[in-house]
Parts: structure tokens; C-alpha cells; sequence
């Protein structure tokens, strides 16, 4: 017997069963936790191993080697299921929130569309040249200047989306910072590969392109944390004694929802006297933007 068809017989016959049962044992684990691995696991089991067992089996086992479209079309499948199992893991790897395990990693919605769309042009690239033998140097030719025809027409698109990269890849602030940006302020509820979303105090949404934004000086309230300097001034009656009014103000502050004294605060008489009242500057910390 060909010692070729032992070896792959072998592993058909024990390790085909012996790694579903495990594949299947470990779904199951993690479904019953809610894990989000989960879905790639079963993914793994019902959608991978199937085609990849037959595929060995025909040209291995039985050697029908010149069944060539049908295997083919198996090898294509097999690619199918396999992008779409490796796609199910970068969902739970990457995630667009806020990270609920250690080994996730947080990215912005455009940083993880691109990868996705990285992952699915390179796999189908190689599968077309290796499983139908395209030439897809041909293809890529085509591609670099239809790319340059689209490049000039969609000249304001490209510049927010080249924008939009580098400040992603810069990180200045992320979903959920509050910012200023010219003259407006307000919260980030959405970063795209076109534009970022602002919602401010008042409730609207302002739109700001990612090409005017890398025009902008960018305050970021929520760096290096979300306390933040506030300045304020008082004005307190000509009979009102200076330390009694600096007591009453700081009792005032404490008292104050949102604010955050323990990090600083300062109160200064500024000599500012008129007819009937003195002024005076109040700086504290406000735990966060909307505090203020």
C-alpha cells in the first residue's frame, strides 16, 4: 500500500472525527458562556473542515485528479468559508467599542473596514490565481488605472479619506471624547472614513468633514482625563468681608454636583472694586465636560 495513502488515510480516519468532536466540545463551551469566540469556533466545525475533508479525501484518497471543476469548484468553497470564518474572527478581535476582554483590540469603524477589505481582496486574489490561475497581474493593471481615473474625479473624497487615516492613525481622540473644533464644541458620537459626527450640548449633530478637520486646531477636553480647569467670576457687595465670601465659595463648590476639587482649586480676590461690589476669580476642576 502507498505509504502517501496510509499516512492521509490515518489522519482522515482518526483526526477528522477526533478534531470535530473537539471543535464541537469547545463551541459548545463557549456558547454556553456567551463568548464571543464562539461563532468563529462553529465556524471552524460546519463551514472549514466539511469541504477541506472532502478536498483531501477526492484528491488523496481516491486520486480523481482530473475531476478539475468540480475540484475547483470545492477549493472555492473552501476559500469562501474560510474568509468568511477568518472575517468572524476580526469582528471579535476588533472591536468598535469600548473592549470587553484584554486581548480585544479597540479601532475606529474606518480602520476596521479597510482590514476587512484588505483581508477579502488578498484571499480572493490568491484563490483566483491559484485555484483558477488567473492572471491577476492583468487585473491589477486595469485596477491601478481605473484607480487613477477615480482618484481624479473623486478628488475631495480621497482628500477626507486620507485625512481621515491620518488622524486615526495619529489618535488625537476617540468615540465618546468631548472636543473643540473652530468654534464648536462637542461630543464625538461617530468617526467614518468621511467625516466625523459632533454632537454638541445643545443636542445637535454637526457633521465635520475629515478634510476640514486636519485644517482644525483640535482641543481635546477628555486629555489626558476627562477633569478639566474651569475659570469663573464672582462678584460679591462692598460689605461683604473677603474671607467670609472665599469660606462661602468654597463651601459653594464642594457642595456643587460635578465638580472635583480634591485635583485643585483657587480662589483670588482680583482687586477689581467698583461702587458697589468686589470681583473675584474662581478656578476648579469639573470632573468632566458636561460638569462645566
Amino acid at each position: 500500500m502507498n505509504q502517501s495513502l496510509l499516512i492521509w488515510g490515518s489522519i482522515l480516519i482518526f483526526g477528522f472525527p477526533i478534531l470535530t468532536i473537539v471543535l464541537g466540545q469547545i463551541g459548545d463551551s463557549l456558547k454556553r458562556r456567551e463568548h464571543p469566540f464562539a461563532p468563529f469556533v462553529r465556524n471552524l466545525q460546519y463551514l472549514v473542515l466539511p469541504p477541506l475533508v472532502l478536498l483531501l479525501i477526492i484528491e488523496q484518497i481516491l486520486g480523481w485528479k482530473e475531476l478539475v471543476v468540480f475540484l475547483q469548484i470545492l477549493e472555492t468553497l473552501l476559500w469562501l468559508a474560510v474568509i468568511y470564518t477568518i472575517l468572524s474572527l476580526l469582528r471579535v478581535v476588533l472591536t468598535l467599542d469600548e473592549k470587553y476582554y484584554p486581548w480585544q483590540i479597540p479601532v475606529a469603524n474606518l480602520f476596521f473596514q479597510v482590514i476587512r477589505a484588505t483581508v477579502i481582496l488578498v484571499l480572493v486574489g490568491y484563490a483566483l490565481a491559484e485555484v483558477w490561475k488567473i492572471d491577476i497581474s492583468k487585473a491589477a493593471q486595469a485596477f491601478g488605472i481605473g484607480s487613477l481615473v477615480i482618484a481624479l474625479a473623486l478628488q475631495d473624497t480621497l482628500s477626507n479619506l486620507v485625512s481621515g487615516f491620518l488622524l486615526l492613525a495619529d489618535s488625537p481622540f476617540k468615540k465618546g471624547d468631548w472636543l473643540q473644533l473652530g468654534d464648536i464644541d462637542g461630543q464625538v458620537i461617530d468617526m467614518n472614513w468621511r467625516s466625523v459626527r459632533l454632537k454638541t450640548v445643545e443636542g445637535n449633530v454637526v457633521i465635520i468633514p475629515n478634510g476640514s478637520l486636519g485644517k482644525e486646531r483640535i482641543l481635546n477636553y477628555s486629555l489626558p482625563d476627562t477633569a478639566r480647569g474651569v475659570w469663573i467670576d464672582v462678584a460679591f457687595s462692598n460689605d461683604d468681608p473677603p474671607n467670609r465670601v472665599k469660606q462661602l465659595l468654597q463651601q459653594v463648590l464642594w457642595e456643587t454636583q460635578g465638580t472635583d476639587l480634591e485635583k485643585g482649586f483657587k480662589i483670588i480676590s482680583t482687586g477689581s472694586f467698583d461702587d458697589f461690589s468686589i470681583s473675584y476669580k474662581v478656578m476648579f476642576m469639573a470632573k468632566d465636560f458636561m460638569s462645566t
